[in-house]
């Protein structure tokens, strides 16, 4: 059941039609509206938003069941000041949260309207050690962070599943670490564009090392 965070809030949730959708949207608009707010899945546990912040608090141990509980599932409690000023701990960034509420719904499609033809490039390379990730998603991490490349070309230079470079993606796309270079490449620019990304045998060592270097390090 929603308590009330806002008019508008408990409106645009429910008109939401998918899992993550709806705790996406949420997260955003409790993010937007600088409230401090418990968001609690009856069995599962809680998670505290503190937008002042940019972190959470959470107590959720089965994280993909909380990212694709059903809306209805949501219980929405802003916090008082008083129970606000009681958390001094140090809490998680709120875009670790955004990235494991994608990546655990979209399993087999991209996030919003996300085109497969779109030219996209990573901002900056995201802290593996402490999300969801899948077999390839330091592959396609250290490709997107070196070239702009539309999303159905990541796929093809490396030989990597749809569905799997679409959940990626898709996270890293509610993380908010993604820029669209372009929209919809003509299939002319997109051959020209293998030619240019894709690693040459002699390349690919280097990437590696270099991948490898930047994993150790985080």
């Amino acid at each position: 059941m929603l308590t009330e965070l806002s008019g508008n809030t408990a409106d645009t949730v429910a008109q939401s039609s998918t899992p993550s959708a709806s705790l996406i949207s949420l997260v955003q608009r409790i993010l937007t509206s600088g409230v401090n707010t418990r968001i609690v899945v009856a069995d599962l546990g809680d998670v505290i938003i503190l937008p002042k912040r940019g972190e959470y608090h959470s107590t959720i141990e089965n994280m993909p069941a909380f990212c694709t509980a059903p809306r209805t599932k949501f219980e929405i409690h802003l916090l008082t000041d008083s129970e606000s000023t009681t958390i001094t701990v140090a809490g998680k960034d709120i875009k670790d949260l955004l990235w494991q509420a994608a990546f655990h719904a979209h399993q087999d499609r991209l996030i919003g309207d996300c085109s497969e033809n779109d030219v996209i490039q990573f901002k900056r390379w995201p802290n593996l050690t402490r999300l969801p990730v899948t077999p390839n998603t330091a592959r396609i991490c250290a490709l997107l962070t070196r070239h702009p490349t539309s999303i159905t070309l990541v796929r093809r230079v490396l030989d990597i599943d749809r569905d799997e470079v679409n959940q990626v993606i898709s996270a890293a796309f509610s993380a908010g670490i993604v820029n669209t270079i372009s929209r919809g490449p003509s299939l002319v620019s997109s051959e020209l564009a293998v030619a240019e990304v894709k690693p040459e045998q002699t390349q690919k060592a280097g990437l590696w090392h270099s991948l490898f270097a930047k994993i150790s390090s985080l």
